[in-house]
């Protein structure tokens, strides 16, 4: 019971901070503040952690939810450090025109948050056929070292599944190493052997999730950058004439 209690306050604590690092960072612009929330935000997200993991190894009948306590954290840091400046960059323009159309329509938070949702469909369409534009006029191009180190990340992903899949089924089939063995899945052999196929599971359904999303910068979705202008390019090639010159 206590357990859940402590996971009660852990969520409704973390909900509050949310709410209050983004008010902080993009409607107040307070950026320092929102720094400090945001790593209030991380200690949040740990505190748990070490309760989870002494349930996990003490107590047999720890469930799903303990291991999920131990593993979302890991999971939402590491997608924060991939997405966190693309996130950033697009909830701080979605605020600043809400703010545009509370002032300029004279209308409260509310309205205006409503408005800019119902708007957003055809900003993003506006967007999307410049894009389209710019990438027929040869402006934008596809940033093909971005999709190689998408590639790289993912196979660097799948060496590391192999390599950890390798070794527990060599020391579950091969060796007198059971899953109680390693001491962190419960004393019940039978919760044990299950808790451990839940997380090899999880992490193959990750896996594949993260295959898709690192090949879509591929074969579907290339991430653009500016095309480099005609002037760069000639002052370019003009700085290389002149050094090879010296």
């Amino acid at each position: 019971m206590t357990f859940w209690i402590l996971l009660g306050l852990n969520e409704a604590l973390g909900w509050a901070l949310v709410v209050a690092f983004a008010s902080a960072r993009y409607w107040y612009r307070k950026r320092r503040l929102s720094w400090w929330l945001l790593a209030a935000i991380v200690v949040n997200e740990l505190w748990l952690v070490p309760i989870a993991l002494h349930q996990i190894v003490g107590n047999s009948q720890a469930g799903l939810i303990q291991f999920l306590v131990v593993i979302e954290p890991l999971i939402l840091i590491f997608a924060a450090g991939l997405w966190f400046r693309h996130l950033d960059g697009v909830a701080q323009r979605l605020v600043d025109r809400v703010r545009d159309i509370a002032v300029n329509r004279q209308v409260g938070f509310v309205k205006a948050l409503f408005l800019a949702g119902v708007e957003l469909p055809r900003r993003m369409a506006e967007a999307a056929k410049e894009e389209e534009k710019a990438r027929a006029e040869g402006r934008l191009v596809p940033d093909l070292e971005h999709a190689r180190r998408e590639r790289q990340g993912w196979y660097a992903h799948l060496v590391l599944y192999l390599v950890v899949q390798g070794v527990v089924q060599f020391l579950l089939r091969f060796t007198p190493v059971d899953a109680v063995d390693l001491r962190v899945f419960g004393d019940d052999p039978e919760q044990a052997q299950e808790r451990l196929g839940w997380i090899l599971r999880g992490w193959t359904s990750i896996l594949i999730i993260d295959f898709f999303w690192s090949f879509s910068y591929t074969w579907w979705a290339p991430k653009l950058k500016p095309a480099d202008s005609p002037l760069a390019q000639s002052t370019s090639e003009a700085k290389s004439v002149e050094q090879g010159g010296n």
